[in-house]
């Protein structure tokens, strides 16, 4: 019992509570989102000297040094948020708390100097906050498109920069997103089609990440799913602060994992900062939505609703916002209702309404007029084929596409060869797309003479200012 009072001198105590009492300032200072909000209040509410009499008064009554201790483990899961608690600046501070706890008694074993307490300095730098600290932004592509301006806000939320940005999709069927995203200094992670696999691939790469990464402090996870929070608890335990940003109705919602509070972003970031789509391409990017869920889910019915959700997680701006600028169209079923190429039929389920693809019957050119550069399809080219043109979704079925059409018009040409103007212009007007948007949905946007030289099927050669295409021969 002798050496535990010696343990326990006033000068042990105090020394412990003026350590505890730099940490816990030291947070306040410089990130007060690891202190709970009865301690922000208890800080801002009473003075220092207060505030270090509280905590001696509450090491006094503590009999012995493991009694110290468990109190100490207490205050500190009063002050901090669970985040915090299994971090490396947490385990710093307990084990400075053991080793000030412990010291004396190693004295009386071994007659050599005593620890004596930290200066304030020593301390601080136990305790302070990495100031290297970074953060991390994902990006689930395949369901959210954050614009620029809700990343300035949220690096204001954060309390370390976010130094690295990562956009998770299947960038063959997004279209040009990536472009902009790498302007914006992404690092673009491609995954294959399939259900979740943005998501699997995201919550792997994050979770290597914090274990390789040790300065990451912070990571927002920017997706509307909510199977995603898994990777939220996981990055929780490993002494992360994980965000969830995702999207209600116009506004953003920024959810902190470790204190469980939202910030709901209200009118700084609204349709006007998102560039609108025209008519034209809010119709392609439709049926583009179309063809991409049929072929990610085959047989599986697109409603109405699912179609107008895909819309607005793809673009940032739903369908009824585009059509406020165009009064002739009230929301999206009368849009489409009115639009050639779609069909709208109830489900059995009578609630619920399906969009189909249906045919797109071109009009008939019109009588008396100039004589086209291209020759039109009922002047010396067979007409298009009747039946819905073969989606085209990847490499393989544009070069079938292509040679579909080049075996069509070169039966009326000398030399079976095609100028390639002429065959873009009639890829246009079969497919209602040109071959350069096609190009770049597929993932192939170096130009369509480099795609076709690596067209087994087909063969292309220069010729004066244009290029000419052909079919291989097959032997």
């Amino acid at each position: 019992m002798t050496r535990s009072s010696e343990l326990l001198h006033s000068d042990g105590r105090k020394a412990i509570g003026q350590l505890l009492h730099r940490a816990i300032t030291a947070a306040q200072i410089q990130q007060p989102q690891l202190l709970t909000e009865p301690c922000r209040k208890w800080l801002s509410g009473t003075s220092a000297e207060a505030q270090s009499h509280k905590i001696n008064a509450l090491l006094s009554k503590q009999p012995d040094a493991a009694t110290v201790i468990k109190a100490v483990e207490q205050v500190l899961a009063q002050v901090f948020v669970p985040a915090f608690r299994g971090s490396k600046p947490y385990s710093k501070l307990l084990q400075r708390v053991q080793t000030l706890a412990a010291g004396p008694a190693e004295a009386a074993d071994a007659p050599v100097q005593a620890p004596h307490p930290p200066s304030t300095r020593q301390a601080d730098q136990d305790v302070a906050l990495d100031p290297a600290g970074t953060g991390l932004l994902l990006v689930d592509a395949e369901n959210m498109n954050p614009p620029e301006a809700l990343e300035t806000l949220l690096q204001t939320v954060a309390q370390y920069p976010l130094r690295y940005r990562l956009a998770f999709g299947n960038w063959r069927k997004l279209g040009d997103r990536d472009q902009e995203l790498y302007r914006r200094g992404y690092q673009m992670v491609h995954v294959p089609s399939g259900k979740n696999s943005a998501d699997i691939k995201m919550s792997l790469d994050a979770f290597l990440i914090s274990l390789w990464n040790p300065s990451l402090r912070e990571v927002f996870i920017c997706s509307t799913d909510s199977d995603l929070l898994h990777l939220g608890h996981a990055l929780l335990n490993l002494g992360i602060v994980p965000y969830r940003v995702s999207r209600r109705g116009n506004d953003f919602v920024i959810r902190n994992i470790a204190t469980q509070r939202s910030q709901i972003v209200r009118g700084t970031i609204d349709a006007t900062m998102v560039k609108m789509p025209s008519l034209a391409q809010l119709k392609r990017r439709l049926k583009n939505l179309i063809l991409e869920e049929q072929k990610a889910s085959p047989g599986k019915p697109i409603t109405l609703g699912r179609l107008g959700k895909l819309f607005s997680d793809r673009n940032q701006v739903s369908v009824g916002q585009v059509l406020q600028n165009y009064p002739s169209y009230r929301n999206l079923k009368h849009f489409l209702e009115a639009q050639e190429g779609f069909e709208l039929c109830p489900l059995p389920d009578g609630f619920q309404i399906e969009v189909r693809l249906t045919e797109v019957r071109l009009p008939a050119p019109a009588e008396n007029t100039a004589v086209p550069l291209v020759p039109p399809p009922n002047q010396g080219l067979e007409q298009p084929p009747a039946a819905v043109p073969q989606p085209i979704v990847d490499t393989q079925t544009l070069e079938q596409a292509l040679i579909k059409l080049l075996w069509s018009l070169s039966s009326q040409q000398t030399g079976g060869t095609i100028p390639l103007s002429v065959l873009s212009v009639h890829f246009a007007h079969v497919h209602q797309e040109s071959l350069s948007s096609v190009l770049k949905r597929i993932g192939e946007p170096k130009g369509l003479p480099k795609f076709l030289a690596k067209c087994r099927s087909l063969r292309i050669h220069k010729q004066g200012a244009d290029w000419q295409v052909a079919m291989a021969c097959v032997s």
